[in-house]
C-alpha cells in the first residue's frame, strides 16, 4: 500500500482503456490519479491487445503493491456497426446512409451492421438510432442484405459504434460466438469481474456462469442493466449475480430519456438491499473527452450518483478515447472526496434491511459497524477468504475505512470494486494472527491508522473451522489478538 488515499476515498473509480490510455505510462497515471478498476472493452480492440493490456496492469500492481481490479466487459448481443477504415464520418441532415449485413467497410455512404437481424426485422418508416441515440436514421426501403436510411439527426459515427431500433424486436441470443471466445481468453487472463451486456433475466447470466464454471474459475459477473426486459426482470437479475452497472447509454435508447434519473434511482437502491456493489455508468464527465474541465451538470450527476447509493463510478469515452484521461480521474476522484464529507459523516451507518435480518453474515456485518459507530472506532479489519464480509460490511455504508485482507488474489481483486474497501493482498500469510498485523502495518503505513487507534475486528469462529463469520472483537492497534477464523 504505497500510494496513500488522502483523503481517504470511499467510492470507487473505474476507469475504461483504450487508446488515449494504453501505454505503461498512461496506465500507471490513470492509478495515481485514483483508478481502482480499469475497464476492457472487448467491443474494441483485438484480443491480444487486452491480453496486453492485463499484464501491463498486473505489472503496475506488482510495483506499487497495491491490487488494481481488472474488468472485461463483454459486447454481448449488440447490433453494432462495422469498421471506419479512414476514421469517423460526419452524417449531415437529410443525407442517404446505407446499413448493410455482411462485412463492408464504412465511408459517407453506408457501413456494415454485425446482425443480419436487424435488415430483417426493421421496416420502412422505422426510426434507427446510432451511438447510443445520438444519430438518428429513419429506414426508407429495405433491399436483400441492407436498408436504405436517410439520416434525421447528424452527427459524428465512428467504427463499431451501437445501432438500436426501438420499435421493434430484433431476435438475438444472450451470448455470442466472439462473447464466449473472449470470455475464454478472459478468464485465462485471470480478469477480476465480466460485465454481460444486454441481460434480460436471470438466464443469461446462468449461461455465462456455467461457462465460467465449466472453465474451472469463479469470476464475479456483472450485469449491465441496459434493457427495458431488464427492468421487469431486476429482481431476479440482482438475485443471480454479483454485482450490476446502470449503463445509462442503451438504457436512454430503450426508455424515455426523462425516466433514466429515477430508474438509476431505482436500480442502486435494489442493489443496496441486496447487498450487492453497484455501478453507474456512461458519460458522467463526457465534455472532458475534449476539454479540461467539466460541465457544471457533470459534477452535479457524479455526486448525485453517490447520493443515490452508488459504489463506483465509471468513465468510458473519457479515459478511453479523451484528451484529457488523467484530469478526467482526477475531478472523478475529487467529486467523490467533497461528496462523501457530506455522505459519510462519524458514526454513520445504513440499517440493514428486513429481509437480510434473520442472516447470520449479515446482522455480525452490520454489528460490527454499529459498534465501530458507537466506540468512534478508527478503522474496521476484516480478514476474509472470499471477500463477501468486506462486501457486507461496505453495504452498511460506514464512516470508518473497511481494511479487507486476503490471501487469495482473486479475493483481493474482488474487493477492489466495493465502497469503502481497502482491499490488502496478504500473500503467504498463513495464521489469522498474521494476517491481522499485516493488515495493521499496512494501514498505518498509509496513514490510516496508528498505534493504540481502537479498531472494529469481524471474522469467523472456532479456528479453522466451517461456517460465517460470526463474531466482533475490539482491540487497540498494536495490540496482539488471539487466533480467529475468516469466511
Amino acid at each position: 500500500m504505497t500510494r496513500p488515499r488522502d483523503p481517504y476515498r470511499r467510492t470507487k473509480i473505474v476507469c475504461t482503456l483504450g487508446p488515449a490510455s494504453e501505454t505503461l505510462e498512461q496506465i500507471r497515471a490513470l492509478f495515481a490519479a485514483g483508478m481502482d478498476v480499469a475497464r476492457l472493452n472487448f467491443s474494441h480492440q483485438t484480443i491480444d491487445w487486452h491480453r496486453e493490456r492485463v499484464a501491463m496492469i498486473r505489472d503496475i500492481s506488482a510495483e506499487v503493491g497495491q491490487p488494481i481490479g481488472i474488468l472485461q466487459d463483454l459486447p454481448g448481443p449488440k447490433i453494432r456497426v462495422g469498421n471506419f477504415p479512414d476514421g469517423p464520418v460526419e452524417l449531415k441532415v437529410g443525407q442517404e446512409f446505407t446499413l448493410t449485413a455482411g462485412g463492408t467497410d464504412g465511408d459517407i455512404g453506408g457501413v456494415s451492421v454485425n446482425q443480419k437481424a436487424l435488415i430483417e426485422a426493421v421496416e420502412p418508416g422505422d426510426p434507427i438510432l446510432l451511438s447510443d441515440g445520438t444519430i438518428r436514421l429513419r429506414a426508407s426501403h429495405i433491399k436483400q442484405n441492407s436498408v436504405v436510411c436517410e439520416v434525421t439527426v447528424g452527427g459524428k459515427l465512428g467504427s463499431h459504434k451501437g445501432v438500436n431500433l426501438p420499435n421493434r424486436t430484433v431476435t438475438l441470443p444472450s451470448m455470442t460466438e466472439y462473447d464466449h471466445e473472449a470470455l475464454i481468453a478472459g478468464l485465462d487472463m485471470g480478469v477480476d469481474f465480466v460485465a454481460l451486456s444486454f441481460v434480460r433475466s436471470r438466464d443469461d447470466v446462468e449461461i455465462a456462469r456455467k461457462v465460467i464454471e465449466d472453465h474451472g474459475r469463479h469470476v464475479p459477473i456483472i450485469a449491465k442493466i441496459e434493457k427495458f426486459e431488464a427492468l421487469e426482470n431486476l429482481e431476479g437479475i440482482i438475485e443471480a449475480v454479483d454485482a450490476v452497472m446502470v449503463a445509462r447509454g442503451d438504457l436512454a435508447v430503450e426508455i424515455p430519456l426523462w425516466d433514466v434519473p429515477q430508474v438509476q434511482k431505482q436500480v442502486i437502491k435494489a442493489a443496496n438491499t441486496a447487498a450487492k456493489p453497484v455501478i453507474t455508468a456512461t458519460q458522467m464527465l463526457l465534455s472532458m473527452v475534449d476539454s479540461p474541465q467539466p460541465a457544471r451538470a457533470e459534477t452535479s450527476d457524479v455526486a448525485n450518483a453517490l447520493y443515490d447509493g452508488t459504489d463506483a463510478v465509471m468513465l468510458s469515452e473519457e479515459t478511453a478515447v479523451g484528451s484529457y484521461p488523467v484530469e478526467a480521474v482526477e475531478v472523478m476522484a475529487n467529486i467523490c472526496v467533497a461528496t462523501e464529507k457530506k455522505l459519510c459523516r462519524p458514526g454513520s451507518y445504513l440499517k440493514l434491511p428486513a429481509d437480510r435480518r434473520h442472516l447470520v453474515p449479515d446482522v455480525v456485518a452490520t454489528a460490527a459497524c454499529m459498534v465501530a459507530r458507537h466506540l468512534n472506532a478508527t478503522a474496521l479489519v476484516v480478514p476474509t477468504r472470499t471477500g463477501s464480509t468486506a462486501i457486507k460490511i461496505g453495504a452498511c455504508r460506514p464512516s470508518q475505512p473497511i481494511i479487507a485482507i486476503g490471501t487469495h488474489i482473486e479475493t483481493v481483486g474482488r474487493m477492489t470494486l466495493v465502497w469503502g474497501v481497502v482491499p490488502i493482498y496478504g500473500e503467504d500469510l498463513l495464521t489469522h494472527e498474521s494476517m491481522l498485523m499485516e493488515a495493521e502495518r499496512r494501514a498505518e503505513a498509509s496513514g490510516l491508522i496508528k498505534k493504540g487507534d481502537l479498531l472494529v475486528i469481524t471474522a469467523g469462529f472456532p479456528v479453522g473451522g466451517p461456517g460465517s463469520t460470526n463474531t466482533v472483537t475490539v482491540k487497540m492497534a498494536g495490540e496482539e489478538l488471539s487466533t480467529i477464523s475468516t469466511d
